[in-house]
């Protein structure tokens, strides 16, 4: 039952969303589509600025509100706490950069719009079939989805490698899928507006934050801005991606994130030194760091690591597609045959 959470709430079937959002900006990844759309690259001299609105808070559309206790119940193997969060309202790009337009929306509003989007809520209803059937999605500017702008993206080490991280099963969405380095929705500031002056550094901090509680240890890091995407999987939720470049290298990482993980234990004095380096080890174990040549995709949701296949998403596989600069844009309106976004073998 954990184990078909994601697919009842969430489509699976990939091809199918690449054959309906037929107008959509999709990555591609050598002959594979990635149900994940460009909305806009980001070049190293692009300034960013986020103009925000703490009053622009949004409001469930009627049929959400009328079904939220049984489009919720679709979260309930999966451990969720709620959280005011930043909406991505819409953006704009011209030759001076990218202004992003946020306002206010909370995880659980997302849990029963985006991340419920395929659960059947009556005589085979869902929120996708009355709000995103068209062959794009709406704007953002007109969409229905709660739309908390994900911050996503993966870690480099500074020796080149990048990492993975194997996702428990209590995530509210991917379980026990190989995801990418980092991910979070970004949160509001307690009060008021995120200073437009200072915005991007505000989004800096909260990486800094997560990449530091993923690790288990603070690092130096270096942020390349890279994209901005929308995922069909969830209804055009969007994401802003960032490449984070630690200053230690892959050897260097790991002694570190143990011997902290070692230290914690040992002072809390809950188990020994020799039980602690165990834990310690078993915990580094969820991670995967691999040089990005020794990486490749045969499905959109499908990593091959080393020449070993791992499952994943294709938020990840985009996200890694785009931080190592190996994609190409599908054109609008193009059309694809069944089997591209999974290809032979899987």
């Amino acid at each position: 039952e954990v184990k078909l959470e994601d697919s009842i709430k969430l489509n699976d079937n990939y091809d199918e969303l690449i054959k309906q959002y037929t107008e959509e900006n999709f990555i591609r990844y050598k002959d594979v589509v990635i149900p994940v759309s460009l909305l806009c690259k980001i070049n190293e001299n692009d300034k960013i600025k986020i103009l925000d609105n703490y009053k622009a808070d949004y409001s469930l559309p009627t049929v959400c509100k009328q079904n939220y206790n049984l489009l919720f119940s679709a979260h309930k193997h999966s451990t969720v706490r709620n959280s005011q969060l930043v909406r991505l309202n819409g953006y704009e790009k011209s030759e001076n950069g990218i202004v992003l337009k946020t306002g206010r929306t909370d995880f659980f509003k997302g849990l029963v719009t985006n991340r419920a989007c395929d659960f059947e809520i009556e005589n085979g209803l869902t929120v996708r079939k009355i709000f995103e059937y068209k062959k794009a999605f709406s704007d953002l500017e007109d969409s229905q989805m709660s739309n908390h702008l994900g911050i996503n993206g993966f870690i480099f080490t500074s020796d080149g490698y990048l990492i993975f991280i194997k996702r428990n099963n209590k995530k509210s969405i991917a379980k026990n899928k190989l995801g990418n380095s980092y991910g979070f929705g970004l949160l509001a500031p307690a009060h008021g507006d995120i200073d437009a002056d200072n915005s991007l550094e505000y989004v800096y901090g909260e990486i800094r934050k997560h990449v530091a509680k993923v690790l288990g240890t603070e690092c130096e890091t270096k942020m390349d801005n890279v994209a901005l995407i929308r995922t069909a999987t969830e209804c055009g939720k969007p994401s802003f991606v960032v490449n984070v470049t630690l200053s230690l290298t892959r050897d260097e990482l790991v002694e570190k994130m143990k011997n902290t993980y070692v230290e914690k234990l040992s002072q809390a004095k809950v188990i020994s030194s020799k039980r602690a380096e165990k834990a310690a080890d078993k915990l580094l174990s969820e991670y995967i760091f691999a040089r990005r040549e020794d990486v490749d995709i045969s499905a959109c949701d499908v990593f091959v690591i080393a020449g070993k296949k791992y499952a994943s998403t294709p938020d990840s596989v985009a996200e890694f597609a785009i931080c190592t600069g190996q994609f190409a844009e599908r054109q609008k309106s193009q059309q694809y045959e069944q089997g591209n976004s999974r290809q032979q073998g899987n």
